[in-house]
């Protein structure tokens, strides 16, 4: 190796090189675990200032590092077989795919969680009222008669977008009967707004947990999340809240301990 002097010592180029290159993905990877090992809830303004930081650090900010180097030891309980699984769910309006509106959004990975309400374009149909206890009065949100914060239907999405794009790995999205109605309500919203394709670019696939459940259990009197959560973890919850249906999902996927067969085949 060819030595030169600088400053009145010996440098050598290409070691130093190396040398300053472990530093630098060591403390890339440092940043991007102490991010998944985040302890409280973050509100989508929150995660929306925290998605320009990172866009500011580089077009690839933390995906741009392994997967298993980004790993903490809390969250590994939550990801397999090398991806993430970030858990959503929506409450809408009604339940027509095509015309149906947004009024919460929610999503949950490790111990961060996205919540997010919005007062939606359309009227809520009486079903969903009565299901969600959901309703607008003077062009404000209420559920079950409380007043909820709100922001506008494109910054919950955005805010969305950088919560999913935070993890590392390829992202699977989960949502329990994705593939019937999250799915194509989210797609048709983002499309909507224009957001689609930036979606895309930080997550790989949605996982249907319905279909995943049908694939692992055989013969139950029913598949409903509502079920499954007496069943396996034998506790009622506040159903159609979307923040705790996300969570109750995240700990039946915990108990399930599904193979990554049967994770690949309810892909949707």
């Amino acid at each position: 190796m060819q030595l030169r002097h600088r400053s009145g010592g010996l440098h050598f180029p290409r070691c130093t090189a190396a040398k300053a290159k472990r530093k630098e993905q060591r403390r890339k990877v440092s940043r991007c675990e102490e991010n998944n090992r985040a302890s409280a809830d973050v509100s989508a303004s929150e995660w929306e200032r925290k998605g320009k930081e990172t866009r500011a650090r580089g077009p690839g900010g933390y995906k741009s590092w392994s997967f298993d180097a980004c790993l903490s030891v809390d969250a590994r309980r939550f990801f397999t077989m090398a991806y993430t699984v970030v858990f959503f769910d929506l409450e809408t309006t009604g339940l027509d795919t095509e015309k149906c509106d947004i009024i919460q959004i929610a999503a949950v990975c490790g111990r961060r969680t996205f919540d997010a309400y919005v007062v939606p374009r359309c009227a809520i149909t009486e079903d969903a009222k009565r299901v969600t206890g959901f309703s607008v009065v003077d062009g404000n949100l209420f559920r079950h008669g409380v007043a909820v914060p709100t922001i506008p239907l494109h910054q919950a999405l955005s805010s969305f977008i950088e919560f999913v794009g935070y993890f590392c790995g390829p992202v699977y999205l989960a949502a329990h009967n994705a593939n019937r109605f999250d799915v194509p309500v989210l797609d048709r919203v983002l499309r909507e707004f224009s957001l689609l394709r930036e979606f895309q670019r930080v997550m790989s696939s949605y996982l249907d947990t319905f279909l995943l459940s049908k694939r692992m259990f055989t013969n139950f009197y029913s598949y409903s999340l509502k079920y499954m959560a007496e069943h396996f973890l034998d506790k009622t919850y506040d159903a159609h809240n979307a923040l705790e249906d996300a969570k109750i999902l995240q700990e039946l996927f915990s108990v399930w301990k599904p193979g990554r067969n049967a994770v690949l085949k309810s892909l949707v």
